[in-house]
């Protein structure tokens, strides 16, 4: 079923950018006067921008915020209960389905909002999620399907080698970090934290 979704959320993104191109037309949309709302901040010597640090902290408020959703509540549990064993879990007397709309809702809710803090910064165009798309399939192959702290560890490595290879190999930065999950693939076919 995790990979159904997967697919499921690539056909809803397909979906929702031709809803977008037919109410809005193909130009791009902005909001550049919010981040300007936010003044710049100096941190030892360097200035950063308020707005930067905005998207900084309502990310890991975000973060936070899920894992004790997922780790600390009656819905968390039955979630990962039916990540891991979808058969026990129904027999159990678990909706599944119903646990599994709720779990794509939660995402799409999560996506919406990093769509919504990062359009100011960028604006709002069509296709920019397929980049953020494939990003995130590059993610769940290095950490793992199913897996929260598999994804935290594939987004850290996939932030660390996209940073680290736009200052020193800016050419092949993406071949890098597809190289790396073709190892990963290799090595672990369940990624560093999924179940085999």
């Amino acid at each position: 079923p995790e990979e159904y979704q997967l697919l499921m959320t690539f056909g809803l993104l397909l979906i929702l950018e031709d809803l977008m191109r037919m109410v809005w037309g193909p130009y791009p949309l902005t909001a550049s006067a919010l981040s300007e709302f936010f003044p710049s901040i100096s941190v030892l010597g360097a200035t950063y921008p308020g707005y930067n640090i905005f998207v900084i902290v309502v990310g890991g408020a975000a973060a936070v915020g899920l894992w004790a959703f997922i780790y600390r509540t009656r819905f968390g549990i039955l979630l990962r209960a039916t990540s891991q064993n979808m058969r026990m879990a129904s027999a159990l007397g678990v909706d599944v389905k119903r646990i599994y709309v709720q779990a794509f809702t939660i995402g799409c809710l999560m996506a919406g909002l990093g769509g919504a803090v990062v359009m100011p910064l960028s604006g709002a165009v069509l296709g920019m999620g397929v980049d953020a798309l494939i990003l995130a399939f590059v993610v769940v192959v290095i950490g793992g399907l199913g897996s929260l702290e598999g994804a935290l560890v594939g987004a850290l490595i996939v932030g660390a080698v996209r940073t680290l290879g736009i200052m020193y190999f800016a050419e092949i930065e993406l071949a890098v970090l597809y190289l790396i999950a073709a190892v990963v693939l290799f090595l672990r076919p369940a990624g560093l934290f999924g179940r085999a």
